[in-house]
Protein backbone atom coordinates (compact mmCIF):
# COMPACT_ATOMS: atom_id res chain seq x y z
CA UNK A 1 0.00 0.00 0.00
CA UNK A 2 1.50 3.71 -0.88
CA UNK A 3 2.04 6.23 1.34
CA UNK A 4 -1.44 8.55 -0.32
CA UNK A 5 -3.63 4.87 -0.23
CA UNK A 6 -2.41 4.83 3.99
CA UNK A 7 -2.98 7.87 4.63
CA UNK A 8 -6.46 8.10 2.87
CA UNK A 9 -7.26 4.30 4.92
CA UNK A 10 -5.99 6.42 8.40
CA UNK A 11 -8.52 9.15 7.64
CA UNK A 12 -11.89 6.24 6.82
CA UNK A 13 -10.69 4.71 10.00
CA UNK A 14 -10.64 8.11 12.04
CA UNK A 15 -14.15 8.83 10.80
CA UNK A 16 -15.59 5.18 11.25
CA UNK A 17 -14.35 5.29 15.26
CA UNK A 18 -15.70 9.33 15.15
CA UNK A 19 -18.90 8.29 14.07
CA UNK A 20 -19.16 5.01 16.07
CA UNK A 21 -18.53 6.99 19.29
CA UNK A 22 -20.90 10.00 18.50
CA UNK A 23 -23.43 7.03 18.01
CA UNK A 24 -22.73 5.86 21.39
CA UNK A 25 -23.34 8.95 23.06
CA UNK A 26 -26.45 9.45 21.01
CA UNK A 27 -28.21 6.45 22.32
CA UNK A 28 -30.45 7.46 24.92
CA UNK A 29 -29.29 5.54 28.40
CA UNK A 30 -31.53 2.85 29.08
CA UNK A 31 -34.00 3.09 32.76
CA UNK A 32 -33.91 -0.92 34.02
CA UNK A 33 -36.08 -2.29 36.78
CA UNK A 34 -35.10 -5.02 38.82
CA UNK A 35 -36.23 -5.96 42.31
CA UNK A 36 -33.80 -8.47 45.02
CA UNK A 37 -35.16 -10.36 47.95
CA UNK A 38 -33.18 -9.30 51.28
CA UNK A 39 -33.28 -12.56 53.41
CA UNK A 40 -32.49 -9.50 56.21
CA UNK A 41 -35.79 -7.99 56.09
CA UNK A 42 -37.41 -11.37 55.88
CA UNK A 43 -39.44 -11.68 59.42
CA UNK A 44 -38.86 -8.70 60.64
CA UNK A 45 -41.21 -7.33 63.26
CA UNK A 46 -42.79 -4.32 61.09
CA UNK A 47 -44.82 -6.98 57.98
CA UNK A 48 -42.04 -5.13 55.89
CA UNK A 49 -42.00 -7.20 52.79
CA UNK A 50 -38.54 -9.06 51.96
CA UNK A 51 -38.93 -7.93 48.08
CA UNK A 52 -36.83 -4.63 47.86
CA UNK A 53 -37.65 -2.98 44.02
CA UNK A 54 -35.24 -0.81 42.11
CA UNK A 55 -34.51 1.22 39.12
CA UNK A 56 -31.15 1.32 37.18
CA UNK A 57 -30.18 4.14 35.28
CA UNK A 58 -27.46 2.45 32.89
CA UNK A 59 -25.48 5.64 30.71
CA UNK A 60 -25.38 5.64 26.73
CA UNK A 61 -23.24 2.81 24.94
CA UNK A 62 -23.72 1.03 28.51
CA UNK A 63 -23.97 -2.73 27.00
CA UNK A 64 -21.56 -1.98 24.45
CA UNK A 65 -18.43 -1.30 26.25
CA UNK A 66 -15.88 -2.74 28.68
CA UNK A 67 -15.40 -0.28 30.65
CA UNK A 68 -16.28 0.36 34.86
CA UNK A 69 -18.47 3.18 35.95
CA UNK A 70 -18.62 4.63 39.44
CA UNK A 71 -22.44 3.76 40.37
CA UNK A 72 -24.54 5.77 42.44
CA UNK A 73 -27.11 4.64 45.05
CA UNK A 74 -29.61 7.71 45.73
CA UNK A 75 -31.85 7.93 48.73
CA UNK A 76 -34.93 9.49 47.39
CA UNK A 77 -36.96 11.36 50.15
CA UNK A 78 -39.78 8.71 51.02
CA UNK A 79 -41.85 11.47 52.49
CA UNK A 80 -41.96 13.45 49.01
CA UNK A 81 -41.22 10.73 46.43
CA UNK A 82 -41.21 7.49 45.68
CA UNK A 83 -38.17 5.46 43.92
CA UNK A 84 -39.10 6.29 40.22
CA UNK A 85 -40.50 9.40 40.93
CA UNK A 86 -37.67 11.56 39.16
CA UNK A 87 -38.04 9.27 36.42
CA UNK A 88 -41.12 9.15 35.63
CA UNK A 89 -42.25 13.10 36.43
CA UNK A 90 -38.58 14.46 35.95
CA UNK A 91 -37.06 13.17 33.29
CA UNK A 92 -34.04 12.05 35.05
CA UNK A 93 -33.01 10.00 32.41
CA UNK A 94 -32.94 12.87 29.75
CA UNK A 95 -31.21 15.15 32.41
CA UNK A 96 -28.48 12.71 32.82
CA UNK A 97 -27.78 11.34 28.99
CA UNK A 98 -27.42 15.65 27.93
CA UNK A 99 -25.31 16.21 30.86
CA UNK A 100 -22.96 13.57 29.69
CA UNK A 101 -23.00 14.40 26.06
CA UNK A 102 -22.57 18.14 26.84
CA UNK A 103 -19.50 16.66 28.95
CA UNK A 104 -20.74 18.60 32.42
CA UNK A 105 -20.77 15.05 33.97
CA UNK A 106 -19.07 11.85 33.05
CA UNK A 107 -20.54 8.90 32.63
CA UNK A 108 -22.20 6.91 36.05
CA UNK A 109 -24.73 4.32 37.05
CA UNK A 110 -27.71 5.37 39.38
CA UNK A 111 -29.59 2.67 41.70
CA UNK A 112 -32.89 4.00 43.38
CA UNK A 113 -34.20 1.25 45.64
CA UNK A 114 -37.50 1.48 47.04
CA UNK A 115 -37.07 1.89 50.81
CA UNK A 116 -40.48 2.56 52.08
CA UNK A 117 -41.66 0.72 54.94
CA UNK A 118 -45.17 0.73 56.70
CA UNK A 119 -43.63 3.19 59.29
CA UNK A 120 -42.39 5.61 57.14
CA UNK A 121 -38.63 6.58 56.67
CA UNK A 122 -37.19 4.44 59.58
CA UNK A 123 -34.94 2.86 57.18
CA UNK A 124 -32.73 5.51 57.14
CA UNK A 125 -32.07 4.75 60.86
CA UNK A 126 -30.57 1.52 63.13
CA UNK A 127 -33.92 -0.41 64.35
CA UNK A 128 -35.13 -3.18 66.89
CA UNK A 129 -37.63 -3.89 63.87
CA UNK A 130 -35.34 -6.17 62.22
Amino acid sequence: MNKQNMLGATALLAIAFSAVSTLAQSMPGLIVDRQITSTNFADNKIGLGPVRKMVIYLPPGYHSSTRRYPVIYFLPNPFEDNYRFDFDHRDARGLFDRAIAEGVIKEFILIAVDMNTPLGSSWYVNSSAW
